[in-house]
């Protein structure tokens, strides 16, 4: 069988990062009449092999049951992690477990101080809500606050802007202190961003990815800090529903769980929101919910909600600008906001930057859905977004 050459996981243009030849998606080399049949039958990954039906493999192949069950068992022990010790596992997790912000105070506060090692925060909420935003904001906070970090950004819905990260470098108040050393373009040097469009090449990825970290041969996955996803909605909410998007959705999320844990790289995702039926609120209309079903549920260690205020949130919103206020007489950072025209999801306010320039600033509310610590499920505080600014502030009347 004729070696098809080297799987490719190409960075944003400047990085080429292969896996050993042999097989597609089958990594090491082999010349196995069985992976023959298999790559005949349709099955051209680890992936295929792993999520196939075994009465789907036999019927388009003479392979018999105990022969699938060896290959499986052989795919999963080429990327299986070496054991340890629960004190060498301590001892790692000591060792990798860092704090990264968000660029938000308030949002620091909702995902227990930060992002650790280990998390996986989904950022969840209807359309214009500012998911995306946010995750731009803390891409752009990993990079300032950690001079040697990296960061990898998948994009999976075309929404990556380069411009957008420039901008809020360069504008937002968070980052005064270090346009005074860093420069945009040594800054957003150590930012990688891949774009993808179907979960099975998103599988591929996450594989190639592991042996890269394992690796370590270079310096941007030696000192990767931060994987942001936008959006694993787009990526995933086309398989669920059919046969193999259980599996597909859980092999996903146990290799975002090892890739956090084990190498110590908080993951950041961006999902959207579907309506659940079978819970009402107070106003008896249906409320939403994080999409991709109870598969994907049970993988973010932190999921916070995104919404648009409601009519009925118009008085907190003017007490929060108030206690805002009070921040900023106390030095909390922001130069100043103040509240603004408009109801529910129009509400706008304005903030004035340390520069004494205007910025018009649209509220959004988030709440912890999920979250390791008990006592921060229902917490919430209100995010406001404006042009090359994000803000939430630490305390927030409740």
């Amino acid at each position: 069988m004729q070696n098809r050459g080297r799987q490719r996981l190409r960075l944003h243009g400047d990085v080429e990062a292969t896996v050993p030849p042999g097989v597609p998606g089958f990594g090491s080399p082999t010349t196995s009449v069985a992976f023959d049949k298999l790559i005949e039958a349709g099955i051209r990954s680890e992936m295929d092999l792993l999520v196939t039906s075994e009465d789907y493999i036999m019927a388009n192949t003479d392979l018999d049951r105990l022969t699938i069950d060896r290959m499986r068992m052989l795919v999963a022990k080429r990327n299986s992690c070496p054991s340890l010790s629960a004190v060498e596992a301590l001892a790692a997790e000591k060792k990798t477990r860092k704090l990264l912000t968000s660029g938000c105070p308030g949002i620091d506060v909702l995902l227990g101080h930060g992002l650790k090692s280990g998390d996986i925060v989904e950022f969840a909420g209807p359309p214009s809500t500012g998911k995306s935003q946010l995750a731009f904001f803390a891409t752009v906070a990993a990079l300032a606050t950690r001079p040697t970090g990296t960061v990898l950004f998948v994009d999976s819905c075309g929404s990556f802007s380069p411009d957008r990260l420039q901008h809020m470098f360069s504008e937002s108040d968070r980052f005064t202190r270090h346009r005074e050393s860093m420069t945009p373009s040594g800054l957003f040097s150590r930012l990688r961003c891949v774009e993808c469009f179907d979960s099975f090449e998103f599988i591929g990825i996450l594989y190639s990815l592991q042996h890269l970290l394992a690796a370590k041969e270079s310096d941007f996955f030696k000192n990767l800090m931060l994987i942001v996803i936008d959006s694993i909605g787009a990526l995933l909410s086309p398989v669920v529903g059919d046969g193999r998007g259980q599996a597909v959705v859980e092999t996903v999320g146990r290799m975002l769980k090892m890739i956090s844990v084990v190498h110590g790289a908080p993951i950041m995702t961006v999902n959207y929101a579907v309506t659940n039926f079978s819970r009402k609120n107070e106003l008896s209309r249906p409320k939403q919910k994080p999409a991709l079903g109870h598969a994907w549920a049970e993988v973010p260690t932190t999921t916070l909600f995104f919404s648009k205020p409601t009519s009925a949130t118009r008085e907190e919103l003017d007490e929060a600008v108030a206690a805002a206020e009070v921040g900023r007489a106390r030095g909390d950072g922001a130069a100043g906001l103040k509240s603004g025209n408009g109801t529910g999801s129009v509400r706008v306010s304005t903030y004035t930057n340390q520069r004494g320039v205007d910025i018009q600033v649209k509220t959004r509310k988030v709440e912890v859905l999920r979250s390791p610590d008990e006592k921060l499920k229902g917490a919430w505080r209100y995010l406001y977004l404006g042009q090359g600014e994000v803000i939430s502030f630490e305390e927030e009347d409740q």
